[in-house]
Parts: structure tokens; C-alpha cells; sequence
């Protein structure tokens, strides 16, 4: 004792409806669950599974390390689900999820756990050679890649061509001296457990941090976990031998990193203060249902239908609005007649920040880009001063990284993007009118870094951070807006069409 079921935050409060048993007459009332409830049973589970933990650690056993026997999971990722779920900060909560969480910690009760980390997953087709090295796959201590050599220096049964690898994707300024690393991992395997420790450890170059790096890992490239840290320190993410190190001179982010919200699935719309979405606004996503996400007010307009919301403080819903999925808000929900939530409606809830804080360098004066009337013209990727397009006029961007002082397009005017990344910073202003052709194989990332509105006012395609500024979508009616979409403040005018679409670079 003390315990904590759930959270407790760095002020030394619980968040949401976390627990801090601190007496033996809360451990028992807890123990006896007299309710008899799910969500009373998740708790005495969760319980005892602490005190396990508690024990075992005092006999050097890392109960946290294990995983739960017959499954893929491990003790720390179930334990980290049953505080999530207690505290109510899991945000999609079902029975079914809680009656997995009670069967799982019951097994850890048990004593039902293995430290035998699973080796290569068997072989859907044990005779052949996946990898063509001569090996069978059902032999083959790593199918996916060559080794006719078979080496496995560590002698875990998993060939080390086949090691998870910690990748540094990029690193993002969010203040002229503080960053954030963005590491991710490639798994040539379907599965692996590494358990913290030796073999899987993240340290800073200054002072010790506890960083939450994934114990887990499914198949492929996959993001890993974020780390922040000043200009003067380095990160470094071992992993089965290899690292990945991450410090102010690593390749630096696009932006469209920002546009990933943990605990908001495709997330289309994010307004750090607000997000307000018209009458007659679609906002949706090729599968599922896309976010609509907001640290504080969100308002839904008439006959509009949107997927998920998230509301850091209250949600408005205008006569006839549909939110199709979860409606969750950390004040309370006005809606109007006929406003329906098809999902699980919760109010007063915890609802996480996220941060879009970001900076970017401009340096110094540079040359202005002013097309003429009716120009075509391409650039070339660089930094550049004011750039404008007049009406008629093409500017037609190649693959690669922009910087402009500010971007103006005017009603007929045309921002091009060929095939490949382009990535464009803007520094001061961004008044596009005009419309934006992005092809098929292209992907846009639009950095706006200014203070004053900035508006899209026709169909675009791409991902937008705008982390100082307010942005107005859809002067021009029936656009549709595909990518995601992120600002100090969002407005999407009436009849306009949002879609969810992850960055292609």
C-alpha cells in the first residue's frame, strides 16, 4: 500500500475514476466486489494482480515482463489496458474489452505466465522457402529474410537477420530549444516480445528520463513512441543490439507526424481551441469512421454528419446533426432537435491533449516568386520569399521541401504538386483561393506558421498544420477537403465534404 487502480498524475492527482487504495478495509471492499459488477470484478483483478507485482519484485521477479501463457500478451501491456479502463481514459470502453482485461489478469493470478519468449511464429507453409536460402521455413530460425548461415548470436531461437530494428523517423522542433523524436521499429517477423532492459532500452544523453518505449511488436514498419528532449541532449533507443539515436541535428519532421492522434482514430478535423463544422458538412472516412477532435469546443452544424467526436470542453449539436460514432466530452453536450449519437455518448469525461506545438527556421530575406497573369511555371523544391499566383496562373511544385515567406493564390489561380513528397513550410500568411491539383501519387504536407487566419477556400488534397493560426475551410461551397486537417482553430463552411486520408509520404 498504497495502490493505485488507474492513473495518477504527476501533481499527485488521480485522474479520472482511478482508485488510490491506501487502507486494508478499501483492499477488502474492494476484494469482495459485493456489487458483484463487471466493472468491480476488472478492479479486484486488477488489484491483485498489483500486489502479485509487488511480491514478485521483492523476489527479483519482473511480473511485468511476462506474458500471459497461451497468448501474445504481455503483463505490462494488460496491466497498462485495466488502468486505462479504470481511469476511464480508454475512450472506446466495451464489455467485451473488460471481460478480456478480468479473463487476462485472472490468469496472471493464477500464476498462469511464461518468461519463455515465443520464437518464429510456425510457418503457414512449413515446406517452403520464403526467403529462397535453402532452408525450410519450418527450420528457418528467420523465413523472411536470407540467412543460409542461420546465425543467432544471442541464442533465442530467432535467426539475427530477423532482430527488431529501431528506426529514428524524424525529429520535430516544438520550440526553437526543445524537440520531439519520432521512433519507429521494423519487425521482419509477425510477432515479437522484448521485454524492457538490456535488450530494449531508451536513454538520454543528460539526465534519466522513463520513457515508455512498445514491448510489443507486430509485423513490418510500424511507429514505436515519441520522446521529448532539449537541444543539448541526445535519445537513444536500443533494441537487440542495434540503436537508433535522435538529437537536435537529426532529419527533421515534415509536419504530418502532428496529424496522428493516439487515442483518436483518423482524426480529420483537429482544433487546438475550437472546431466548428457547417450546416450540410459530411465529414467521413473510406473505412470506419474519421475524428472530429477539439482540446476545447466543438460545434456540429444543421443536417451535418460527422464519426467521432472529442470535445475538451463542451459539444454543441445543431437541429438534425448526426455524430455516427462515440461522442466524448469533458464538459456537457448541447443538442437541438432531432441531433442524434448513434454510438456511446460520455460527458464529463476525461478527454486527452494533443499538442500541434511546432517551429521552424526561415532564416533570412529571399527572393520573392510573382507569376504572371496566365504563367505556368514550375519550381524547384528551396526557400523562397513571398510567392504569388494571379488568376490564370499555374505553379506547379516538384518533389521536395519548400520554405516561402507566404503563399497567396488567387480565385483562378492553380498550386500544382507532382508526383512524390512536397513538403511546404509558409511563414507568414496563406490566403489560397484558388484550386490545388495534387496527382495521384503525390502527397502534400502544408506547414502554416503564422498568427493571422489563413483559409483554403476550394478542394485540396493533403495534410494541413496550422499549429498558431485559424483556419477557414470551404468559402468555396460543395469543396471537398481530403487529408487531415489540424489548426490552432477549424471552421468548415456549410455544404463542404471532409474525408480522412493518412499522409501517402
Amino acid at each position: 500500500m498504497p495502490v493505485v487502480l488507474g492513473h495518477e498524475l504527476a501533481d499527485g492527482t488521480l485522474e479520472g475514476s482511478s482508485i488510490a487504495v491506501t487502507t486494508t478495509a478499501q483492499a477488502t471492499e474492494i476484494l469482495n466486489n459485493s456489487g458483484g459488477t463487471l466493472l468491480g470484478e476488472l478492479e479486484r483483478q486488477l488489484l491483485v494482480t498489483k500486489l502479485n507485482q509487488v511480491l514478485a519484485s521483492k523476489k527479483g521477479e519482473d511480473l511485468r515482463g511476462a506474458l500471459v501463457y497461451g497468448t501474445t500478451t504481455s503483463v505490462r501491456h494488460t496491466l497498462s489496458d485495466a488502468d486505462d479502463a479504470v481511469a476511464g481514459s480508454d475512450l472506446f470502453p466495451t464489455d467485451d474489452k473488460s471481460k478480456r482485461l478480468v479473463t487476462l489478469l485472472s490468469s496472471v493470478n493464477l500464476g498462469e505466465v511464461t518468461y519463455l519468449q515465443p520464437g518464429v511464429p510456425f510457418p503457414a507453409q512449413p515446406m517452403a522457402d520464403l526467403d529462397g536460402d535453402g532452408i525450410v521455413d519450418m527450420k528457418d530460425n528467420c523465413p523472411t529474410v536470407a540467412n543460409p548461415l542461420q546465425q543467432d548470436e544471442d541464442d533465442n531461437r530467432i535467426g539475427d537477420a530477423c532482430n527488431v530494428a529501431p528506426l529514428l523517423d524524424c525529429v520535430l522542433n516544438r520550440t526553437p530549444d526543445t524537440f520531439t523524436a519520432f521512433f519507429d521499429y521494423d519487425n521482419p517477423l509477425t510477432f515479437r516480445s522484448i521485454a524492457p532492459g538490456s535488450r530494449n532500452a531508451v536513454a538520454s544523453s543528460t539526465a534519466f528520463r522513463d520513457f515508455v518505449q512498445p514491448n510489443e511488436f507486430g509485423a513490418g514498419q510500424q511507429p514505436a513512441f515519441t520522446a521529448d528532449f532539449s537541444g543539448a541532449e541526445s535519445i537513444t533507443w536500443s533494441l537487440e543490439g542495434a540503436a537508433a539515436v535522435a538529437n537536435s541535428e537529426s532529419t527533421a519532421c515534415s509536419g504530418k507526424e502532428l496529424a496522428a492522434v493516439s487515442f483518436a482514430p483518423q482524426t480529420a478535423l483537429f482544433g487546438t481551441d475550437s472546431v466548428k463544422v457547417g450546416d450540410h458538412v459530411t465529414v467521413r472516412a473510406p473505412n470506419d469512421l474519421a475524428s472530429v477532435l477539439s482540446d476545447g469546443e466543438v460545434d456540429i452544424g444543421g443536417d451535418a454528419a460527422v464519426g467521432h467526436v472529442f470535445a475538451g470542453a463542451r459539444a454543441v449539436l445543431a437541429a438534425n446533426s448526426a455524430v455516427r460514432g462515440t461522442l466524448v466530452t469533458a464538459q456537457t453536450v448541447q443538442a437541438l432537435g432531432g441531433a442524434a449519437v448513434m454510438g456511446e455518448r460520455r460527458e464529463h469525461a476525461v478527454v486527452p491533449v494533443h499538442s500541434i506545438a511546432w517551429w521552424v527556421n526561415f532564416g533570412g530575406a529571399t527572393a520573392p516568386v510573382q507569376l504572371a497573369a496566365n504563367e505556368a511555371r514550375k519550381l524547384d523544391s528551396g526557400t523562397y520569399g513571398d510567392v504569388v499566383v494571379p488568376a490564370g496562373a499555374v505553379l506547379t511544385l516538384a518533389p521536395g521541401r519548400y520554405q516561402f515567406a507566404s503563399l497567396s493564390i488567387a480565385a483562378s489561380g492553380v498550386l500544382a504538386v507532382e508526383a512524390g513528397s512536397v513538403v511546404v513550410h509558409v511563414a507568414s500568411a496563406l490566403a489560397h483561393h484558388g484550386e490545388t491539383r495534387v496527382d495521384g501519387d503525390a502527397g502534400l504536407v502544408l506547414g502554416y506558421f503564422g498568427d493571422d487566419d489563413g483559409a483554403i477556400d476550394a478542394s485540396f488534397r493533403g495534410t494541413l498544420v496550422a499549429p498558431n493560426a485559424a483556419i477557414v475551410l470551404g468559402a468555396v461551397r460543395n469543396s471537398v477537403y481530403t487529408g487531415a486537417f489540424f489548426a490552432r482553430s477549424i471552421e468548415v463552411r456549410p455544404t463542404s465534404i471532409v474525408e480522412y486520408e493518412a499522409s501517402r509520404w
